[in-house]
């Protein structure tokens, strides 16, 4: 859902922070980017678009952005102390130059400060200040007064609690005050049935168990959805289609249609499955999923509620492994067309290379990089083939695939040879995961793997930076029911795919 064109920039701004606020990174940076192209001149809009692209993982990328802003010389604190808090952010990701770092930070915050007369950066260097000195009392005074204020600002928390927490390797006798932060909780809304039995019901949503967020799947197979936003709570609804445009024809078939949208009560995704697939149950695993995966990127609690009667039934510790298996039950007992972990590749620029870096990359740079990581994977690996530059991998589990797109990457940098001078290689990569057939290839005369999904998946990678690995949320929601702890997805935004596609929300991994 796009920005309504008669909202004033006030409307779109605070439209753009109620998403900021409940942890809609990727959402809320698009409604301040299309907002900006309204209101270009809007300072309020650059500083929010500049602070939504750090919260989704791209700290680096919003420095840079803020440097393209006048933002510096604004009178207003929050606008000049963000460079300040940009710095902090990369100095915690960064150890190698973590020291020079928060000195830079905290020359920033002085800036600040003495230009705005203003208390939240020297309050943010007191704070930093009791955690590196270890006092205790000066922390758990600061986490007292803080813990009242601003309890659905999820966002503005979990940022706040994650600095802490990186600095308690360094006083870990701090580690139980830093633990009793309030993180407002990310929920998943269920129907009844897929909540045990030994779960009451509750007339309210009261704190703690009131969420910032909650994640759900389209169409009426979860009731109270309107109660929850008439309660302020943000939603994210996942669809198996994309919707139709709320005014206008509908849309025809094979038509490009955005795979995601915002509006002011919720945003939503569209998984664009196939005809045939299990949608609600697609649906409801990635919804499980992705609340997963940002209820621990925010080291919030996770909650999972479903509407009874008047009233609301809240698991306040869920067992992942049973929800998992509640939603995975198939309702008509059909069997499940078999998922994919698809990994797509090709190196940057290849078709500008001369005949000499060509033979190079086929013999001496393919053979170290992809083909190597791909062997090491092989167990994993269901079909793989090369087309061109190209590089098709199908895997088991997403896992697997994320795992070999980023060997491959690290593979790449590690490279001393170069294609011609002053230029290396380096591969754009993405992956996905979804539904697909095993079939039989005529032309090849060799068992393969065909289906829609594969075409989505290759759709992705033009647009993937060189370098970069982006994943789809279908991949996302899965590495977290599989568990992987050692890979990070932040959202980078709505991005237009190749061929005219669509647009569809990407995450880049790490």
């Amino acid at each position: 859902m796009s920005i309504d064109p008669t909202q004033d920039e006030r409307d779109a701004l605070a439209s753009a922070w109620r998403l900021q606020r409940t942890g809609n990174f990727v959402a809320a940076f698009d409604c301040a980017q299309e907002a900006l192209r309204r209101f270009p001149g809007s300072q309020a809009l650059a500083y929010l678009s500049v602070l939504a692209l750090a919260s989704c993982g791209s700290t680096e990328a919003a420095l840079e952005a803020f440097h393209a802003t006048s933002l510096s010389a604004n009178p207003h604190e929050d606008f000049a102390a963000l460079e300040a808090r940009l710095l902090k952010d990369m100095a915690f990701s960064r150890r190698a130059d973590a020291e020079l770092l928060l000195t830079q930070a905290a020359q920033a915050y002085e800036r600040a400060a003495s230009r705005t007369d203003g208390t939240y950066s020297l309050q943010n260097a007191a704070l930093l200040a009791a955690l590196v000195l270890g006092d205790r009392s000066l922390l758990q005074g600061a986490v007292l007064r803080a813990n009242p204020l601003c309890r659905q600002n999820s966002w503005a928390r979990s940022r706040t609690f994650l600095q802490m927490r990186r600095l308690c390797f360094v006083r870990p006798q701090c580690a139980d005050i830093i633990d009793s932060w309030y993180r407002p909780p990310v929920g998943l809304l269920l129907s009844s049935d897929q909540l045990p039995a030994r779960i009451e019901t509750h007339e309210n949503l009261e704190d703690p168990d009131r969420p910032a967020l909650v994640y759900c799947v389209g169409g009426g197979a979860c009731a109270g959805r309107g109660d929850l936003t008439a309660r302020g709570i943000q939603l994210h609804v996942i669809h198996a289609m994309a919707p139709d445009a709320p005014s206008g024809p509908p849309l025809a078939v094979g038509q490009p249609r955005d795979a995601s949208g915002h509006g002011d009560s919720h945003t939503w995704s569209s998984l664009l499955l196939d005809e045939g697939d299990d949608h609600e149950r697609s649906c409801a695993e990635a919804a499980l999923g992705l609340s997963l995966g940002h209820a621990d990127a925010l080291s919030a609690r996770w909650v999972v509620l479903a509407r009874s009667g008047s009233g609301w039934r809240v698991d306040r510790n869920p067992d992942r492994e049973c929800i998992r298996a509640a939603i995975a039950s198939p309702s008509d007992g059909r069997e499940r067309r078999p998922r994919y972990g698809f990994l797509f590749a090709d190196a940057v620029s290849y078709s500008s290379l001369n005949a000499a870096d060509t033979r190079r990359y086929w013999t001496q740079l393919l053979p170290k990089t992809a083909a190597e990581v791909l062997r090491r994977h092989a167990a994993s690996i269901v079909l793989r083939k090369t087309w061109g530059d190209a590089v098709h991998a199908v895997f088991s589990t997403a896992s697997a695939a994320v795992a070999a797109a980023l060997e491959i990457q690290a593979a790449t940098a590690k490279l001393a040879e170069e294609l011609e001078p002053g230029r290396r290689l380096s591969f754009r990569i993405a992956v996905h995961y979804g539904a697909a057939d095993r079939g039989f290839d005529p032309v090849e005369e060799t068992p393969s793997i065909f289906g829609p999904q594969l075409s989505f998946a290759a759709r992705i990678v033009p647009v993937a930076p060189p370098g970069g690995v982006f994943v789809t949320e279908p991949c996302a929601a899965q590495l977290s029911l599989e568990r992987a702890v050692d890979v990070r997805c932040s959202y980078v935004g709505t991005t237009s795919l190749a061929k005219s596609y669509g647009r569809v929300r990407l995450l880049t991994l790490a």
